[in-house]
């Protein structure tokens, strides 16, 4: 195990104690969980938080749900973060419609989003979410299969020596206009080593 938290007390935690960005969204440890609040939504916030190291074929895994605004936001876990090439990956969850994606992104952009529905995603309770990502992504949805991708590497990557490694990151993003709280709490947090496929 790479690394583990239960988020039960900010002494000794592995994520940040204060938001890294105060003036958008509160950010700490609150009852036993992780909590990401956003203080001003707007339709296309982003909160993140990036947990500590760079990773290369890992699987994320986290329990999280969405306190308030359920029909405004949605969660998002972010993986294989590569400056170098600005291309990472993002599973968002959107518990209020059972629905999920995996995009590629590259340069702020979305290479391409297409929205998968799937009948285990709780609207108003906890979700257990597990990507794997490495060469090959994989989502699993409280421990249901969900999607699995074999990305290509980003443009101008050499296939030879692109590497899959990169950071990760939980967070919540705004998808309405209309929001005006949006609130996503966080537990049992685990980044664990996996085989290449």
């Amino acid at each position: 195990m790479r690394l583990a938290e239960t988020f039960e007390s900010p002494e000794g935690g592995k994520l940040p104690v204060t938001s890294p960005d105060p003036g958008r969204f509160y950010a700490g440890y609150e009852d036993g969980e992780y909590v990401v609040r956003l203080t001003k939504p707007a339709e296309g916030t982003l909160a993140r938080i990036g947990l500590p190291g760079i990773h290369s074929d890992v699987e994320l895994g986290i329990d999280a749900r969405l306190v308030e605004g359920i029909d405004d936001a949605v969660i998002v876990l972010g993986c294989r973060v590569n400056p170098d090439y600005g291309e990472e990956y993002r599973l968002r969850i959107d518990p209020s419609r059972a629905r999920f994606t995996l995009d590629q992104w590259i340069d702020g952009e979305a290479t391409d989003t297409y929205w998968y529905y799937h009948g285990v995603i709780p609207e108003h309770w906890t979700n257990r979410i597990r990507l794997y990502c490495g060469r090959e992504l994989n989502v699993y949805l409280n421990d249901e299969w969900g999607l699995s991708a074999r990305p290509d590497p980003p443009p101008g990557a050499d296939p030879m020596t692109f590497s899959a490694e990169g950071g990760i990151w939980i967070g919540v993003e705004v998808i309405s206009d209309s929001a005006t709280n949006v609130e996503a709490r966080f537990d049992n947090l685990s980044v664990a080593s996996r085989a290449v496929r």
